[in-house]
C-alpha cells in the first residue's frame, strides 16, 4: 500500500479525525443507536469481535439497538493510537476502546478492553465510518487456547 496524502495534508486532516472519534465517543455514550448510525457510510461494515459482520447504516444500527436494550452503565472511551492517511480522503484509524464505570471517582475501574480498526473516508467535507473492526483484548477469554 503506498500512502498518498503527504505529510502537510496529514497533519491538517489529523484534528479533524480526532474529533471525530471524540464526536463518535459522545455518541456511543449517549446510548442512541440513530446517533451512531450517523457516523456511517450507507455501506459500512462492522465487525464486533468474531461476530457477524452487519452490513449497511440500518443493520448497523439495529445492532447497536440490541446492544443497548441491556445496562450499560459504564462511559466508553475511544483513545486513538494511530492515524494513517491513505489519500487525503482515505484514512486508517487504530484506536484502544476501555470504558470507566459510572460514579468512579478516585481512579477508574476498567470494565472493557479492545482494539479497534476504523476505516474512515471523507464524503463532502464530512468523515465517515467504512468499516469498523473490533478486537478482543490480550485478556479475552474467547481467543484463549482451551477457552480459560
Amino acid at each position: 500500500v503506498v500512502l498518498g496524502a503527504s505529510v502537510e495534508a496529514a497533519a491538517t486532516l489529523r484534528p479533524g479525525i480526532r474529533a471525530f472519534v471524540a464526536a463518535y465517543e459522545d455518541a456511543f455514550n449517549s446510548h442512541d443507536p440513530a446517533a451512531l448510525r450517523a457516523f456511517y457510510r450507507d455501506d459500512a461494515d462492522l465487525i464486533i469481535r468474531n461476530g457477524p459482520v452487519m452490513h449497511g447504516r440500518q443493520a448497523i444500527r439495529d445492532w447497536w439497538q440490541r446492544y443497548f436494550s441491556e445496562p450499560r452503565p459504564y462511559r466508553a472511551l475511544f483513545i486513538p493510537e494511530d492515524i494513517r492517511m491513505v489519500t487525503a480522503d482515505v484514512a486508517l484509524v487504530d484506536l484502544v476502546a476501555t470504558g470507566a464505570t459510572a460514579g468512579a471517582t478516585a481512579r477508574p475501574t476498567s470494565v472493557r478492553y479492545a482494539r479497534a480498526t476504523w476505516l474512515l473516508v471523507r464524503e463532502d467535507e464530512r468523515w465517515l465510518l467504512a468499516a469498523v473492526w473490533v478486537l478482543p483484548g490480550e485478556d479475552d477469554r474467547i481467543l484463549r487456547a482451551g477457552g480459560g
